[in-house]
């Protein structure tokens, strides 16, 4: 489904770059609890990033490690509710540890939070105590490297560009490809 036709921004074609991030992705999964590797999927919509996610969740749940899947608007859903609950909601504490001690999480759609200073600390802290207890995060987000740098706190793409494997997806969208099929 995707482009064979190279792409002269990149040297190599859609589908050619999506056959070397799946061969990425299938090492991490199959290689989950050798050393503490961290996933960067980044790209434009509808290029199958949610759903190489979903695979690698599955492989590492198959594998027997604990896996917490959310995307960005859960995960900032629950630590709004963790700071401003006022007693109207019971807040789950468990899951605030587990948030951090679980073997890997994988954030979904990062940039789709309504970003204030209060998110970019709550991601600030997850992705930097994260990654100094060594367990593993893959992000997926639709903002580019550069877009990361504009949009977040200078310390959170930091973090990231110097602890995440950053997979670059690019090509046309494959579900408007499908659907026109």
């Amino acid at each position: 489904v995707y482009d064979d036709i190279v792409d002269p921004e990149y040297g190599i074609s859609p589908q050619e770059n999506m056959q070397t991030i799946l061969d990425a992705c299938r090492r991490f999964a199959t290689d989950f609890g050798v050393g503490n590797r961290n996933l960067l999927l980044h790209g434009p919509s509808g290029l199958g990033k949610s759903f190489l996610c979903s695979c690698i969740a599955k492989e590492v749940l198959d594998k027997g490690f604990s896996v917490i899947y959310l995307s960005a608007p859960e995960f900032f859903g629950f630590f709004e509710k963790y700071h401003f609950h006022h007693g109207e909601e019971t807040v789950d504490y468990d899951f605030l540890e587990s948030l951090y001690d679980c073997d890997l999480l994988i954030l979904d759609d990062l940039g789709t939070e309504v970003i204030s200073s209060v998110t970019q600390s709550d991601l600030f802290q997850t992705i930097n105590r994260r990654i100094n207890e060594q367990k593993c995060t893959v992000i997926s987000t639709n903002l580019s490297i550069r877009q990361l740098s504009q949009v977040y706190s200078e310390r959170i793409p930091s973090r990231i560009l110097g602890e995440y494997e950053p997979l670059l997806f690019f090509g046309s969208d494959i579900r408007k490809r499908r659907y026109m099929q």
